[in-house]
Formats: structure tokens, sequence, C-alpha cells
């Protein structure tokens, strides 16, 4: 299957605020569409933490996209 990457970024979006926000960040659904596909801090005081929750999203969500198209068994 072939998705474009407009509907990857909003899946990976959406997965990395609402995930993170269960775990108690508070970087809003505005500044994680900022931290993702902009590569930018959030510039009110939120904590690296918090940063680093939202940017390991993007790098595991990354990870899974090449295991599968490299038809390689995710374990």
């Amino acid at each position: 299957m072939t998705y474009s990457q407009n509907y990857l970024d909003d899946i990976l979006v959406r997965m990395a605020y609402h995930s993170s926000g269960i775990e108690g960040n508070t970087i809003s659904l505005p500044e994680t569409v900022s931290i993702i596909l902009e590569s930018t801090l959030p510039r009110n005081g939120k904590s690296i933490r918090e940063f680093y929750e939202i940017e390991n999203h993007k790098q595991a969500f990354s990870y899974l996209l090449d295991s599968l198209a490299n038809h390689q068994a995710l374990t």
C-alpha cells in the first residue's frame, strides 16, 4: 500500500500528540506539528524531556515505515 506523505505526517502528529498527552506531556497540538514537521523547539518554556518525547515518536515512526518498506519483520 502507498500513502501520501501528508497522510503519514497527519498520522504521526496525532499519534505523537495523543500518546505523549496520555503520559502527561503538556506540548500542544500546534507545537507538536511544529516539532514534527519543522523540527522547531517550543518557545514557551516546555521541558526538553517533553520535546524529546515528541521527537522520539518521529524517529520510531520512521523506523517502522522503513522496516515495512523493506519487508522486515517487526518483533
